[in-house]
């Protein structure tokens, strides 16, 4: 196809008359005329073309350089604002994290205290993000771990210094006697000897319920 169109351009050349060889050159010169501001009163004399035509390829090739530099500082100011945004974005990011950190500390408790269930067969729950307040009991701990998610179940009778704890999840006191096993709790390593309904607790405080006989080995 090529071949082709290249002998058919050769064939359209031979059959030009000089009158339209003429006509082109006359039409190429008015066309340089307008792209180098030239009138048609001064039309190029055909002595000056081929120097014209010199000056018409730099000023294309001036026109293609500045069309690139164009080009480069578009694309430079376009690589800033996307560098800008990207900082920007970045620091969007580093501000909701700290906000999420700081929400997350603020609704942090600032005193916990700990509650321990040992069932005396090896087996034990822990409770260590209880949130603390002033004037709690061993009574509110336990209060507390009941309603908490994974919690525990108990029973007891009275409230405040006549609290009296019978069961917890599916252990029962047991009653009285040497070999029966009944729940009974520490306040850090010491052994009560006030009820969980009088005995208010510090921040970082732990409470131990053990279920065992008395007096117990350890809790």
């Amino acid at each position: 196809m090529i071949a082709m169109a290249r002998a058919l351009n050769m064939t359209a050349l031979l059959l030009i008359t000089p009158q339209l060889q003429q006509l082109h050159m006359l039409i190429l010169r008015k066309s340089m005329c307008s792209l180098l501001g030239v009138s048609k009163r001064n039309m190029l004399p055909r002595k000056d073309f081929g120097r014209f035509s010199v000056v018409l390829i730099l000023k294309l090739a001036s026109a293609n350089r500045n069309g690139k530099n164009q080009m480069e500082i578009q694309e430079s100011n376009y690589m800033r604002k996307r560098d800008f945004c990207k900082i920007v974005g970045a620091f969007a990011i580093f501000i909701s994290l700290s906000c999420g950190a700081i929400s997350a500390l603020a609704d942090a408790p600032l005193h916990i205290v700990h509650l321990i269930i040992n069932y005396g067969d090896g087996v034990q729950k822990r409770f260590d993000a209880i949130p603390w307040t002033k004037g709690m009991t061993g009574e509110d701990l336990l209060n507390q771990a009941k309603s908490s998610t994974h919690g525990i179940s108990f029973q007891a009778t009275g409230t405040g210094a006549t609290f009296f704890l019978q069961k917890i999840d599916d252990l029962l006191n047991e009653g009285s006697g040497s070999t029966k096993r009944n729940w009974q709790y520490w306040l850090n390593t010491n052994y009560a000897t006030v009820g969980a309904g009088a005995q208010q607790l510090q921040p970082d405080d732990v409470v131990t319920w053990k279920f065992d006989t008395y007096p117990p080995s350890t809790k």
